[in-house]
């Protein structure tokens, strides 16, 4: 993204005319959406508001992404490269899905575990990984529906890859998946019917394709991970967010605190509410905005809603009145199972391609149809440049060094943390901050068995409290019981015990701990 932001800004495509950034109705009320729902951060209390604070900056950070795009002037030719590059992501994710499921053995160097796990392709999240291949299908039906090209190849390519797909899709077993495919699709076939045999080919290949996934079903790959459960938890989330929010429907819970609060209200329950389940999002972005943020979070939500539909009924409108090769309305069905996917998950913060294609195939259709607004503030071009050239520049390092971080602490991590990795050995520490301050205590904690030193266990459980009032963490807990029973307090082993039998049902180190306390 960093990358995109930065060869506009080099090409000198920050605006139509010297001067003036290129505004449209529709990212004025996304640009206003996401200020208000930065505004909560401000009145958020400590240690939650420095919890959320990428979270804050990632919705900034793709504001600007998307209003360059916009200034990147781009055309109507545009639209034919970027569904070719969604759909080569999606080939791309469908080769590694087959790899897990029929090349990869145990002990593999993808770390897949087979046998035992759905395939997830890159995305580590099968439902994430369906919705993806869903707007891949969106993609292909949108080339194959609309396009004018008489090459018999390139059409043959297209319909075996949508039959590929749909089958992959059903693979996933993702009712998310399902769902955003079977709605995108069947409105595409139905509203973009240009060419009448393409369309029955495009049916007919879907088809084909569901049959063959769900012949695909026998996998032995695919029989775990169900479950049966997910719907309770599901209803248990919903009601009991809804239930947090009519306690502070003004100013919320805090941002940043959903995985702490959410857990004690349940446990605070008159007889308490055991989910055995670890919940940081109530797999609803709508809630999830109102319960930490409060009122002016939940208008910030429905101030991008309001955008993202506005800009549908405007490309519906914009295909009326002009015959092109390509539909405008069809680029935005192709955001219809990530915008689904956003109120019974959580893709965007799990995977960022998906925030990235989100944001790309949105900026794309508000330039073609968008009613485009000129700013009345003028900005100096030259130094506007210079300021989004160095911030991507800054960006592309952060994350580059970021990267070779991740990959120091993967190793120490899988050594068993013998050795604990400087902050100059990782370069850039900032960007594993939380990640590393985990492991350094950990680290701590497994240096009292040579060091037989006191203070090592006290500084793991300063900072351990602190930790579990963001992150609700079972090895935390079971650790904070064990140092308390090794210094001899009493009152800090109720005290956590009391917490980790409520909170964690159904883990066997926890039951194990607690039931000898009284031997």
């Amino acid at each position: 993204m960093a990358l995109i932001v930065l060869a506009i800004c080099l090409l000198g495509r920050l605006g139509l005319e010297p001067e003036q950034w290129v505004m449209t109705s529709s990212s004025r009320l996304f640009l206003l959406g996401i200020l208000m729902l930065c505004l909560p951060w401000f009145y958020s209390a400590s240690p939650w508001r420095e919890y959320s604070s990428f979270r804050v900056m990632g919705m900034l950070g793709g504001a600007a992404f998307y209003l360059v795009l916009l200034q990147g002037c781009l055309r109507e030719s545009a639209i034919k490269v970027v569904l070719w590059l969604i759909l080569g992501a999606a080939v791309v994710e469908s080769g590694l899905v087959l790899l897990q499921m029929y090349v990869l053995q145990p002990g593999n160097w993808f770390e897949f575990n087979v046998g035992k796990a759905r395939p997830y392709g890159i995305f580590q999240q099968t439902n994430v990984m369906a919705t993806f291949l869903a707007t891949g299908l969106g993609a292909t039906l949108c080339l194959l529906l609309q396009s004018q090209c008489k090459m018999l190849v390139r059409r043959c390519l297209l319909v075996l890859l949508v039959t590929l797909i749909t089958a992959l899709i059903v693979v996933m077993r993702s009712r998310t998946g399902w769902i955003g495919a079977c709605l995108m699709a069947s409105t595409m076939l139905v509203l973009l019917r240009q060419q009448r045999q393409m369309t029955i080919v495009g049916t007919v290949a879907m088809l084909c394709g569901i049959l063959i996934g769900f012949a695909m079903l026998g996998n032995p790959t695919l029989e775990s991970l169900d479950h049966p459960g997910s719907n309770y938890y599901r209803w248990i989330m919903v009601k009991q967010t809804l239930a947090m929010i009519a306690q502070k429907p003004l100013l919320g819970w805090g941002y940043g605190s959903f995985d702490y609060h959410f857990h004690h209200f349940l446990i605070q329950q008159q007889p308490p509410i055991l989910i055995g389940e670890h919940a940081d999002h109530p797999h609803n972005e709508l809630l999830y905005g109102w319960m930490e943020g409060g009122i002016v979070a939940l208008a910030g939500m429905l101030l991008l809603a309001a955008g993202y539909l506005s800009l549908l009924i405007r490309a519906w409108q914009h295909d009326r009145a002009e015959n092109r090769e390509y539909s405008a309305f069809g680029v935005g069905l192709i955001t219809l199972p990530l915008a689904l996917h956003t109120q019974t998950e959580y893709p965007f913060y799990m995977a960022v391609p998906s925030w990235l294609v989100f944001l790309l195939l949105l900026a794309l259709l508000d330039s073609l149809c968008g009613k485009r607004l000129r700013s009345r503030r003028q900005f100096g071009s030259r130094g506007l440049q210079s300021v989004m050239v160095a911030g991507s520049v800054g960006v592309i390092l952060f994350m580059a060094t970021g990267i070779h971080a991740a990959g120091v602490l993967t190793r120490a991590e899988r050594q068993q943390l013998k050795v604990l990795p400087t902050p100059a050995a990782l370069i850039n520490p900032w960007s594993q901050a939380r990640r590393y301050d985990y492991d350094r205590h950990l680290y701590d904690l497994l240096s009292y068995n040579q060091s037989k030193d006191n203070r090592l266990l006290i500084q793991y459980t300063e900072w351990a409290r602190n930790y579990v009032m963001v992150d609700i963490d079972a090895n935390v807990y079971a650790n904070l019981i064990v140092v308390g029973k090794i210094l001899n307090n009493p009152l800090l082993v109720e005290e956590f015990s009391q917490e980790a039998k409520l909170l964690f049902p159904e883990s066997t180190r926890i039951n194990a701990l607690t039931k000898n306390m009284g031997k």
